[in-house]
């Protein structure tokens, strides 16, 4: 069961930002500096590769989803706030999410750890940082990643190997489907 409400697995497409191109421009400088470096040809790693967030503080929301059901669509928002989330579910009657019929939510701590590697299936992400409920009894193992204003959870389609009920459970690449920081 997870804590914290999670997008089913669709593709969606993103929106370049702002916040794209201030990472463009930090891996564009570091290209540069590395390239300074010598004259011998090199592949450098993905500085941001190694690097856990510190930080997820913010809102962010999905954008309108549908479900199996041709009448049911929704939205999901999470805000974390320094180690405190909460997460709402709002579900609609229509495909532009505009005729609310029920909302629901939660609230949980959480902890971020260590960065871990993925395999750049989405956006070219290759690293994701550990998050982990705490002070509550049904306690869930995930992982998290931003590029951009995008927040994307780990991929757990596969419920019985990573449904994220252990650490063993945890799962092991990102979910496609972006939050997008409002």
């Amino acid at each position: 069961m997870y804590l914290y409400e999670r997008a089913p697995s669709i593709k969606a497409k993103l929106r370049p930002s702002t916040g794209h191109l201030k990472a463009a421009s930090v891996l564009l400088a570091s290209i540069a500096l590395v390239a300074c470096g010598g004259g011998a040809t090199t592949t450098t790693p993905d500085t941001a590769a190694s690097v856990a967030l510190t930080s997820i503080d913010g809102t962010w929301k999905t954008a309108c989803l549908a479900t199996n059901d041709p009448a049911i669509f929704f939205e999901i928002q999470n805000v974390f706030t320094q180690g405190s989330g909460q997460s709402q579910v709002t579900r609609y009657s229509d495909d532009a999410c505009t005729f609310t019929g029920t909302v629901s939510g939660s609230i949980n701590d959480y902890t971020l750890g260590a960065a871990v590697t993925v395999d750049g299936s989405v956006e070219g992400i290759t690293s994701a940082t550990k998050f982990d409920t705490i002070n509550t009894p049904d306690k869930t193992f995930d992982i998290v990643a931003i590029k951009g204003t995008n927040f994307y959870w780990g991929n757990t389609d596969d419920a019985a190997a990573t449904d994220g009920s252990t650490d063993a459970k945890r799962p092991t690449q990102l979910d496609p489907i972006p939050f997008i920081k409002q």
